[in-house]
């Protein structure tokens, strides 16, 4: 399967507030992104762990709660 295909179906099992609180958490974070890079690129990081680059600035995480 390929991996927009897995993202589309993973995307269509969840409810409808869980896509409009993932489409604005990605929209949000991509206009920050593209106001400060000039090629930008969204990453998602595992906030239980500790992330390369989060001391120096250039990584600006943003909270989930009541996932899962």
């Amino acid at each position: 399967m390929k991996r927009r295909d897995e993202l589309t179906r993973l995307f269509d099992a969840i409810d409808d507030d869980g896509k409009r609180y993932v489409l604005a958490v990605l929209r949000g974070e991509y206009k920050r992104v593209c106001a400060s890079l000039p090629r930008p690129r969204l990453q998602l990081i595992d906030c239980t762990k500790v992330v390369s680059g989060l001391a120096k600035g250039n990584i600006d995480p943003v909270p989930v709660s009541g996932a899962g």
